[in-house]
């Protein structure tokens, strides 16, 4: 062994994050400054309150997707109720797939493939957030869609492979490359 060197491992103390719903969502998306970020179609993807231990609770975040402007709304929650509202545009950067944005697109492919001849009810479906190929990446430079696409697939689950896939765009509600694998 050569140049060995000693690493401190001292701990640095992070935030606290604390999952749990807000007690009132409805007023702090009611918020004027609010609703003008996320317009008419949105999915609420996370909420947490941010805390130091052993301290009252400081501030609580929420991410948003905005549908109808393709973008990561994220408001902040002071203590004294204060609204803090940024936005990144979704091919800047997009959070986990909700599990209601899984379930609208397991419906969406589900009745998609159904047209097509193919029968899922008796298929388990899933879905997670697409992300570009890497030629798509090389060409974009983004890495996340400029719209939110979940690629979902049906199968009988416990680790088989799947039968059907799509590719949904919740931002339009449509399917596309919808078929058996």
């Amino acid at each position: 062994v050569s140049n060995v060197q000693p690493y401190n491992s001292r701990t640095v103390e992070e935030p606290v994050r604390d999952v749990k719903r807000l007690r009132d969502p409805a007023s702090v998306l009611a918020h004027a400054e609010v609703r003008a970020a996320i317009g008419g179609r949105f999915e609420v993807l996370s909420q947490y309150t941010v805390g130091g231990k052993g301290t009252a609770l400081t501030t609580t975040e929420i991410e948003i997707y905005s549908y109808t402007f393709d973008r990561v709304v994220t408001v902040i929650r002071l203590p004294g109720g204060e609204i803090s509202v940024s936005s990144r545009a979704a091919h800047a950067y997009q959070p986990a797939e909700s599990p209601a944005e899984v379930r609208r697109a397991v419906a969406l492919a589900a009745e998609h493939l159904l047209t097509m001849g193919y029968q899922t009810q008796a298929l388990i479906g899933s879905g997670l957030l697409a992300h570009p190929t890497t030629a798509e990446f090389h060409r974009s430079g983004h890495s996340f869609y400029d719209q939110r696409i979940v690629y979902v697939s049906f199968g009988r689950g416990a680790g088989t492979t799947p039968l059907y896939r799509a590719t949904v765009n919740l931002s339009t509600e449509t399917v596309s490359q919808a078929g058996p694998l």
